[in-house]
């Protein structure tokens, strides 16, 4: 039995994942091999490899294997291939469990400033990653990759939850940036994409101040504007980590419910960068400077 933190999470399994050691005695979250076999009800909603319901999701391919979540605790799989079941349950499974646990979970890179939590959200390639790696090297720890989890305890104060150290990297991205795979950790055989360790996280859940929305565009010049608050509305609808796993398993207004009171207190910016080449350094140096604003707007917010 192996024994992680993941997301504030206690987690023993039986399968070797990519997580923090912990050495909880007591679980939040167990994943255990077994039968998967789960009585669906008749509104469960079926979709690709995938069928939900509230407070449950099963996952089945027959090259690789299966997954069942429920109840925001209790994971089980069958596997053929561990390397892709372990996939599986990082991926998808993970953030269905997340979910049932009363999640927002974004398609976001987060970071600690000392002016709090700041995301980068975005579509797959839009660079969310490699900005975070940009700021770890300029000190701000990280608090997740690639999917940022965000509780609402305090509705006036979102909470992002820390998840694990490591940044999902391309092949391609590692080269441009340098990064050895030495200790990097191919995340699944045949597929140039690496779990490269981070040195650093932020261990405390972070109230959390802005979210920056990636958008490349072809010729586009670098620039970081304010977004009206439908305009980001949408964009965090569509930029929600397994929007159609949260809607199959019955949450999606619950969802709408925390993305409408995370717009309360967050401030959303629209950030452009040119399609074809990343100019990496220019744009992290703006983001810097942009940081600075976020006392400013809290202080405004709440006059």
């Amino acid at each position: 039995m192996h024994r992680y933190r993941a997301y504030g999470l206690a987690i023993h399994s039986d399968i070797a994942l990519p997580f923090a050691d912990d050495h909880a005695e007591i679980p939040d979250v167990t994943i255990e091999r077994g039968p998967t076999d789960h009585p669906f009800g008749p509104d469960a909603r079926a979709f690709g490899l995938s069928k939900a319901e509230r407070g449950a999701f099963y996952m089945h391919d027959p090259r690789y294997g299966s997954i069942l979540v429920r109840d925001g605790r209790r994971v089980t799989f069958e596997s053929i291939d561990d390397g892709r079941i372990r996939v599986f349950l990082t991926g998808s499974g993970l953030t269905a469990l997340l979910q049932q646990r009363g999640l927002l979970t974004l398609h976001a890179s987060s970071i600690r400033t000392p002016h709090g939590a700041v995301a980068f959200a975005g579509r797959s390639g839009a660079g969310k990653s490699t900005l975070a790696v940009e700021m770890r090297r300029r000190g701000y720890p990280l608090i997740a990759d690639d999917v940022t989890a965000i509780c609402f305890e305090r509705p006036a104060e979102p909470m992002a939850i820390p998840a694990y150290p490591g940044f999902r990297l391309w092949q391609d991205t590692m080269n441009h940036l340098e990064i050895s795979q030495d200790a990097a950790t191919r995340r699944l055989t045949g597929i140039d994409k690496f779990i490269v360790p981070s040195e650093a996280i932020n261990v405390d859940p972070v109230r959390i101040r802005a979210i920056y929305l990636l958008y490349p565009a072809r010729d586009a010049p670098i620039s970081i504007q304010p977004m009206a608050r439908i305009n980001a509305f949408n964009s965090l609808s569509d930029f929600t980590h397994r929007k159609r796993i949260c809607k199959a398993q019955g949450l999606w207004p619950d969802h709408f419910g925390k993305i409408t009171t995370l717009l309360q207190s967050v401030e959303c910016r629209q950030v452009r960068r040119p399609l074809d080449t990343f100019r990496l350094t220019e744009l992290a140096d703006q983001l810097e400077e942009d940081f600075l604003s976020l006392d400013g707007a809290a202080a405004v917010a709440t006059a």
